[in-house]
């Protein structure tokens, strides 16, 4: 029996030493023994040496530069290695010699997907892309890759092209949980609700003892202001993960949006005895108190809160209005100001599917008949968000100015180029920039965020020219004068802004009662008025 029919009955026998040993011989004895070496190679493998295995296949190599089968071993001894970017050149070695070697295209697409996880570890995104998308070009169906890249995406905050990817890995393996719960937390951050709640329904339906998916599934409902849906899945999510601090909070929260706010109470202080460090439990059971005027324990469990986290924007602006020696003008700022930055990738989106936002077309139904035949006028859209009032009134205006105090927010209008002025500032402060120079001033869903309204309508008097027009929208109170909501949004009566109009020179023009927009699924009523200043 020849030696290499013995190496190969060694093998078959299971005496892989015996078959080392004698391969080991052979390949001293007659170096340039092609055949030799590549049963080292495969000899070692075997045996999961794969070191000594690359090192046999590139003295194959060294002797038969063309032997497809040496590389495309090589190569999977690399990829065992960790060395993904070398054994990828050996599989598109593989690929050049022999086009059509067995599974070079499934190699290939993964030493493409494992340098790739390599560069998207290291941050190196542009390269991770191009390397999963070669693994796609490679094999069609790889599932994984479509999901990595809906990662890579994702962490970049291209929410809506990582959706694609998520969508394209759970078409080609729908039971892929992975793909589905990023599927659907792409779609919570664009605020695609309904989309989302599709999402871990159906991993629901695959792991029907999910805690997280019934979580997750329970917070859509509540975006969605399906408050009984929610908290049958909150409460089988409890039952499912008894021993998480999470569920009291949310549990009070669908009772606070229901108006049960005995249950929302018992629930907030069942999460405080559990963590009684979380700021937010306080912040939250703060503004219950508020709903149910209780002033002085709503103030109490604020002022817990910025004990907790002196920097909690939205307490601050809380207790801004609460207490009567805070600066007020500071704390809205900062409020609006952070709570736009952080909105901006998803504010139009939101308010145009999700809340059914129509503050812009109102206004613009009631301005649009004052205005006559003029198509050259100055007009200031105060609070200008993304342009949705701004869009509405470009071709009656000369100059379009929007004024916003997010800068992202005002990015993202610059995005439309729909302004022929844009500016991140104080809405009273920008104003005050003007005199008699202003036709026609706009401020959709802004003077929410504002609780006294004299300083605007001051300095937008003075803006104004003689017979200008001024007109916005507010969320109406039955009060006397204007009160901060649990919501952290201001209302305002009838008779405060007509009384605050007379005395600043302002007739008024129309005054309409409209749903503004929807909030976890109900109405929001309030006020669109349009003013006209005096002539004079």
């Amino acid at each position: 029996m020849s030696d290499k029919n013995q190496i190969r009955t060694f093998v078959q026998n299971g005496q892989m030493s015996e078959a080392k040993t004698l391969c080991v011989k052979i390949c001293e004895q007659n170096p340039d023994d092609v055949e030799s070496w590549f049963l080292h190679g495969m000899l070692d493998g075997l045996r999961k040496d794969f070191s000594n295995a690359k090192i046999c296949y590139d003295n194959v190599i060294r002797l038969m530069p063309a032997m497809a089968a040496a590389y495309y071993n090589q190569g999977i001894a690399l990829q065992e290695l960790g060395n993904y970017k070398e054994a990828l050149t050996a599989f598109n070695k593989v690929a050049e010699l022999e086009p059509d070697f067995q599974n070079i295209n499934l190699m290939i697409a993964d030493a493409c997907f494992s340098l790739a996880s390599i560069f998207q570890s290291q941050k190196n995104l542009d390269e991770a892309e191009s390397l999963y998308e070669k693994a796609i070009e490679s094999r069609p169906d790889y599932h994984q890759a479509y999901n990595n890249l809906g990662l890579l995406h994702k962490d970049n905050k291209n929410y809506e092209i990582a959706a694609n990817f998520f969508s394209k890995a759970v078409e080609l393996k729908p039971d892929y949980v992975d793909a589905r719960s990023n599927l659907g937390h792409a779609h919570e951050m664009l605020k695609n609700y309904r989309d989302a709640l599709t999402a871990y329904q159906k991993i629901c339906g695959l792991i029907p003892d999910s805690a997280e998916a019934q979580y997750s599934a329970g917070l859509q409902h509540e975006s969605l202001g399906q408050f009984s849906e929610a908290k049958k899945c909150f409460s089988l999510a409890r039952s499912l993960d008894p021993k998480s601090n999470r569920y009291p909070m949310v549990l009070a929260r669908v009772f606070a949006a229901e108006k049960n706010y005995d249950e929302a109470i018992t629930h907030y202080e069942e999460a405080i005895d559990k963590d009684p460090a979380f700021a937010d439990t306080y912040y939250f059971l703060g503004r219950v108190y508020m709903d149910i005027n209780n002033k002085e324990a709503a103030i109490n469990h604020f002022r817990k809160t910025y004990e907790l986290s002196p920097d909690h924007v939205s307490v601050n602006y809380y207790l801004a209005e609460l207490d009567p020696d805070s600066n007020k003008s500071e704390a809205q700022t900062r409020y609006v100001a952070e709570l736009f930055d952080n909105y901006a990738d998803t504010f139009e989106n939101d308010l145009v599917n999700n809340l059914q936002y129509k503050t812009p077309a109102v206004i613009h139904r009631q301005v649009m008949p004052h205005l006559g035949d003029s198509r050259d006028l100055v007009i200031f859209d105060l609070g200008c968000g993304t342009g949705l009032c701004g869009e509405l009134f470009r071709d009656v205006a000369s100059r379009l100015v929007g004024v916003d105090l997010s800068p992202k927010i005002v990015e993202k209008a610059r995005e439309k180029s729909v302004y022929d002025e844009l500016q991140v500032d104080e809405l009273t402060t920008s104003l005050q920039k003007e005199s008699a120079s202003v036709d026609v001033i706009l401020a959709a869903d802004v003077y929410v965020y504002i609780g006294d309204l004299k300083p605007i309508f001051d300095a937008a008097v003075s803006a104004l020219k003689p017979s200008g027009l001024y007109s916005f929208s507010v969320e109406h109170s039955d009060g006397d004068l204007y009160e901060l909501q649990s919501s952290g949004r201001y209302s305002h009566s009838v008779s405060y802004i007509e009384g605050l109009a007379a005395s600043a020179g302002l007739y008024v023009l129309s005054h309409a009662t409209s749903v503004l927009r929807k909030e976890l699924g109900a109405d929001v009523e309030g006020d669109v008025y349009v003013f006209a200043r005096s002539a004079e």
